[in-house]
């Protein structure tokens, strides 16, 4: 049922830009990188309970030196984004060791004022970043040059569409076999109790480590991915609030999920754009409905459907069947 479901959505994705209007598909592709991101964070904080406010901070690093690699230096995004992605998860695994010691709110603390010392550095160093003038002009991916891959135009936003659902699929591909080996298993013993999780011979620092970098990677993909897309950036596109717009989105889809960040993604661009029709007001209703759905569904999206699939005739009866 599980792998038809998957299909089913799959199919859904490819040929849901085929139908939708060119402004739809742009919300698509932003809405693609998007759950790449939340993905991330949802290894570090659905998974393994790291209540990490620095996500987009990684988002930017990533986004702002893939674009000063290509624009200054004369990098090609090829070689640009790979290397952004390691420098990434090696900042990543610096701070992890520095950082990772505190535990739960004192944690959450110590990585907002890392969000805040990015967001700092994005709006202040003039000479790589351009402040708050930003960055512009930086190029879509190149043309590979061998056969077929020179068909692919990444300038062209359907082919960046399906680059970008590619690059989710392997992200959600190998957030699956995560949870499937023993290390999965050791982050979720630590979200579900660290002390015993350490008791148990489970080396607490490494797995948090690991996960931190894991969420800090899938953060750099989505951000080289971002800055290429779009070819400008400013540093509010990766201040604070992104951060905890992340965390937001994570819980209304489901924390600790596998189709979790794709549907709080999906409905993070959903729902603003529906609440247009009061634009006066949008940002209003848009922080009463996340704070109403989380009251009447803190599991997410993936708990509420699974309310409605247990009210179903079929399901009950199948229960009871299962029971007696």
């Amino acid at each position: 049922m599980r792998a038809l479901a998957a299909a089913a959505l799959a199919l859904a994705l490819v040929a849901l830009p085929f139908v939708v209007p060119a402004y739809y598909l742009h919300m698509l592709v932003l809405t693609g990188i998007y759950c790449i991101a939340v993905s991330g964070l949802n290894v570090a904080m659905g998974f393994t309970g790291l209540a990490a406010l620095c996500q987009a901070s990684f988002m930017g690093i990533a986004a702002y030196g893939s674009a000063a690699l290509t624009l200054r230096l004369g990098f090609s995004f090829w070689q640009a984004a790979p290397l952004m992605i390691a420098g990434v998860a090696l900042l990543a695994a610096l701070l992890g060791v520095i950082t990772l010691r505190l535990v739960s709110h004192y944690f959450a603390v110590c990585t907002f004022g890392l969000s805040e010392i990015a967001f700092i550095t994005f709006n202040n160093w003039i000479p790589v970043t351009n402040g708050p003038g930003g960055v512009q002009g930086i190029a879509a991916p190149e043309r590979l040059a061998p056969y077929p891959l020179d068909r692919i135009d990444l300038s062209d936003r359907l082919h960046y569409y399906f680059f970008v659902l590619a690059l989710l699929a392997l992200a959600i591909a190998f957030v699956v076999a995560l949870m499937r080996t023993r290390a999965g298993a050791a982050l979720v013993a630590i979200r579900e109790d660290q002390e015993l999780a350490q008791a148990q011979g489970i080396h607490v620092m490494r797995y948090k480590t690991y996960a931190f970098v894991v969420a800090a990677v899938l953060a750099a993909v989505a951000g080289c991915l971002y800055a290429h897309y779009l070819r400008f950036l400013t540093p509010e596109m990766f201040n604070i609030m992104e951060s905890l717009n992340m965390v937001i989105v994570l819980l209304i889809g489901g924390s600790g999920t596998l189709i979790g960040p794709l549907l709080g993604s999906a409905i993070n661009v959903v729902v603003p754009e529906l609440l247009n029709v009061v634009p006066e007001h949008r940002m209003i209703v848009y922080g009463l409905f996340f704070i109403v759905f989380i009251i009447l569904v803190p599991g997410g999206l993936v708990e509420l459907g699974r309310r409605l699939a247990h009210r179903l005739p079929g399901r009950r009866r199948a229960q009871r069947a299962a029971g007696a």
